[in-house]
């Protein structure tokens, strides 16, 4: 009996280093399809970063599945969500001045993939590269200036290797209800807890009605 369900990871995984997927890949991947096999792509990065790649592979419509925001949202091909697992304004209040107070470069990401910072004397190299790895708009925005019901998929810290080497433990101790990880070269992230891909897989197979268990 062939596959029911396979999911990629993206970065570091399918993507080569110059983010393309490799012919033998494609070739694999089109084949699994058509012997009915559902193909999943997963990213840290939000949805609008994966659909060139989902289509140069065939994954259209309705009846197709990514999972995004490092397995925050789940959202069919036509970007319709099903599952998403976001943290609150008041969170993201919270984050905002604690990394101020300690004078923390930071970002977040809206369900959108939108990035928000604050209005520092400069914005840090990280920030500028998620925003344009994310193909989306950049915004200097305080959270007051935005909606008193404004959520965020993840907070992230930015700073070179030593840096967050250095405040790494420190991070995980002050959020340690939250889910931190370091995603990268430059970036420690926080989300819900227990939201990861992992996760986000095993809510869709059960959504498909796929059973995960090896016989």
């Amino acid at each position: 009996m062939g596959y029911k369900l396979i999911t990629i990871d993206m970065d570091d995984t399918l993507l080569t280093t110059a983010k393309e997927i490799s012919e033998k890949n494609k070739i694999m991947i089109q084949r699994a399809m058509k012997k009915g096999t559902k193909v999943v792509l997963c990213l840290s990065r939000p949805h609008k970063a994966m659909y060139d790649y989902a289509r140069s592979l065939g994954i259209d419509g309705d009846d197709n599945y990514m999972i995004t925001n490092g397995g925050a949202i789940i959202e069919n091909m036509s970007g319709k969500i099903f599952y998403q697992k976001t943290l609150s304004n008041d969170f993201y209040r919270e984050f905002v001045s604690f990394v101020k107070e300690h004078v923390l470069p930071y970002c977040v990401l809206d369900i959108q993939g939108n990035t928000y910072t604050s209005g520092f004397e400069f914005i840090d190299d990280y920030t500028i590269a998620m925003a344009y790895g994310n193909s989306r708009g950049l915004y200097i925005k305080e959270p007051e200036d935005l909606p008193a019901d404004f959520e965020i998929t993840k907070a992230v810290i930015n700073g070179n290797e030593q840096r967050l080497d250095e405040i790494t433990d420190f991070i995980n101790r002050r959020f340690s209800d939250y889910f931190v990880v370091r995603t990268g070269v430059g970036y420690l992230e926080i989300f819900p807890n227990n939201v990861n891909k992992g996760e986000a897989v095993k809510h869709l197979a059960k959504q498909l009605e796929i059973d995960l268990e090896i016989a």
